[in-house]
């Protein structure tokens, strides 16, 4: 075969789209020679080899090759990520040498036995052998555990198992399908995976001639997969991860006749990519911080690894920006929110990384905790494109922290990892989780005990009748600082035919929250319940209807009182809630509502979030000085101490 022959296979349309039709087959290992440049520089060798016909020395010399290669450099995300062993590590890659997997951690792990099973679906959910097909659960434990032993098992390990994989996954129209080997997703991760991860195991003898020809024709296959039929959704994360990975093996693996095309391709997706799924204020159009962190991740580790290999990737001041509401919504622990489909993610590492590549004194002190770097000016940001609004007092782990979150619906149009939170927020102080949103329990479409975690009234917001709200918020007011220790922040959803929630925050002296929830008529005004709901973290707590009691109850460190106005027109009932912890987990969460005397708009709750430290529970009061929705102030007093804000 000649490279002027046609390729051995073609795509037209996508597995995402009606039309989806394979000609032709994938590379096999012993057609990869005809896929590289054997004019690059130092594979004179296997060139003479080829021509001479002899496919065993082409390939121990491509090893040699790649063994000596030091013109090409390796993505960096596995050095920065750390490659000293944990338990965890050993854990994993030893119940791996025994064919044990938990690639899904929603479940425990499981036995394949000695012939595994790739698709196999052991506990009946579609995320498990998607993640089994990304391998991710096992390989960098084993590159991590090999490095640090030496023990050729780990990397034999890599090496039969990614070969195993190969042999049992070839490409097929019918494998293109979600969550099937070859869909898009993990067609990416994979993809990433191996171009970081070779280079780990590249000198052990385990990496064989034969498994080093299987693997690149195996990521040549990847890569023209990739080329030919790209994720055709330019608003999805899918399209990120996929090129995302057909960068990486692009920039790994010039010697591809083809990589300066998948480079140029993979780029030019990226670009489109942060154009069409990020916001103006830096935000992921999915508006779930988890996968923010997650897309964020992937951009800049390509940035970096194109950077590396003398190539600029022309996304890169996107990236800044997303690192940007990374630092401003994370909490003190420096965690993300759980809004959306997502846990608290470290953001840590991404942070050291893009202070790094952005030269950002703020990002390194808050990927170290203050350790280096220096702390931004500012403490309160609004990322008003999207909807999220961080407070906190201070920088320091103890900090008093909320984030809140308002905004329009996903760019995704499934919108299937954002929820109807508008109004939803979480709040922390001297590192305790002290209000919680209730997270994901699962992904699976249509769920009831998904869709259990997504709707309205599962969130701290109002609810009319109980039904999910609109996903139609917009800042009015932001006040990011008066100058006298008050930040305010007004939010509007346009929640229900007939009604509007307007949201106003006030955080008061770097310490106290009054909210003002305003349910106001539109056009004709809706009626029916008006409720208001609230959730504490998982703990001890203390409510009490009779007598409008709600407050966590701590024995040491940080509690929370919510002030309801006595003489407010509202009854108090507890509710049932649950927090996921992890996919396929819950646990009861303490949870009441308010349900305004009025069926109609307007209504209007005064509610306060007092956290104290020590003795019994301030005395509060909390006046609204003003009745006009869109300058709202209020007095707050606390132990006879007095506070005013507004707007």
């Amino acid at each position: 075969m000649t490279h002027d022959s046609p390729f051995p296979f073609t795509l037209s349309g996508s597995p995402y789209r009606d039309h989806f039709e394979m000609r032709g087959a994938p590379f096999q290992p012993d057609d990869l020679f005809e896929t590289l440049d054997l004019t690059c520089p130092g594979l004179e060798t296997v060139r003479a080899a080829v021509e001479a016909g002899d496919r065993a020395q082409a390939a121990q010399a491509l090893l040699d090759y790649f063994r000596a290669r030091r013109s090409v450099v390796w993505p960096a995300w596995p050095q920065r990520a750390g490659l000293q062993a944990t338990q965890e590590d050993f854990t994993a890659a030893d119940n791996a040498l025994r064919h044990i997997f938990r690639p899904y951690h929603a479940f425990p792990a499981t036995d394949y036995g000695p012939d595994i099973d790739w698709d196999w679906d052991p506990h009946g959910n579609i995320e498990w052998p998607a993640h089994m097909h990304r391998m991710a659960s096992w390989d960098l434990s084993a590159a991590r555990c090999y490095l640090q032993t030496g023990d050729e098992r780990y990397a034999q390990l890599w090496v039969d198992l990614t070969w195993d994989w190969i042999r049992k996954n070839p490409l097929t129209p019918e494998r293109c399908y979600f969550p099937q080997s070859w869909d898009a997703i993990q067609v990416g991760i994979r993809a990433t995976r191996w171009s970081a991860l070779l280079p780990c195991f590249l000198s052990s003898p385990a990496c064989a001639p034969e498994f080093l020809v299987a693997l690149l024709a195996a990521i040549y296959n990847h890569a023209r997969k990739t080329w030919l039929s790209p994720y055709p959704n330019q608003t999805d994360n899918f399209l990120v991860i996929e090129s995302a990975g057909l960068a990486d093996m692009a920039l790994s693996f010039p010697e591809f006749r083809d990589a300066a095309q998948w480079r140029a391709a993979a780029f030019a997706q990226l670009d489109t990519a942060m154009r069409e799924q990020v916001l103006p204020d830096g935000m992921h159009g999915e508006l779930s911080p988890g996968y923010h962190l997650y897309c964020a991740g992937l951009f800049l580790n390509t940035a970096d690894h194109a950077a590396r290999n003398g190539f600029a990737a022309p996304f890169i001041a996107g990236v800044e920006r997303m690192a940007d509401v990374v630092m401003g919504i994370a909490t003190p622990q420096r965690r993300l929110p759980v809004v959306g489909d997502g846990y608290p993610s470290d953001t840590r590492a991404f942070l050291r990384d893009a202070a790094e590549a952005f030269k950002r004194p703020d990002f390194l002190a808050a990927a170290t905790n203050g350790a280096q770097g220096q702390w931004p000016a500012r403490r309160n940001f609004a990322f008003a494109h999207s909807g999220f609004y961080a407070f906190r007092s201070e920088w320091n782990t103890g900090a008093v922290w909320m984030c809140l979150h308002c905004g329009p619906a996903s760019v995704q149009p499934s919108a299937f990892h954002s929820q109807f939170d508008n109004g939803t927020f979480e709040l922390m102080a001297d590192g305790r989780y002290l209000m919680r949103d209730p997270g994901v329990y699962c992904y699976a479409k249509g769920d009831p005990r998904r869709e259990a975690f997504r709707r309205t009234a599962a969130h701290q917001t109002l609810t009319l009748n109980g039904a999910n709200s609109r996903r139609a918020g917009r800042l009015l007011r932001w006040v990011e600082d008066d100058g006298w220790g008050n930040a305010v922040a007004v939010v509007q959803n346009d929640a229900y035919p007939g009604l509007i929630h307007r949201r106003a925050v006030f955080f008061i002296q770097r310490r106290y929250f009054v909210l003002i929830d305003d349910a106001l008529p539109a056009d004709a005004p809706a009626s029916g319940a008006i409720d208001l709901h609230f959730q504490f973290a998982p703990g001890p707590v203390v409510i009490d209807p009779p007598t409008r009691t709600a407050r966590t109850a701590y024995a040491n460190g940080a509690n929370l009182l919510v002030w309801i106005d006595p003489e407010a027109p509202v009854t108090m009932e507890i509710e049932e809630a649950w927090f996921s912890p992890e996919h396929n987990q819950k646990e009861p969460m303490p949870a009441f509502r308010l349900r305004h005397a009025h069926t109609r708009p307007p209504a209007r709750f005064v509610t306060a979030l007092i956290p104290w430290w020590q003795g019994d529970p301030p005395r509060v009061t909390v006046s609204a000085l003003s009745a006009d929705p869109h300058s709202p102030r209020v007095r707050l007093t606390v132990n006879e101490a007095g506070f005013e804000a507004g707007c």
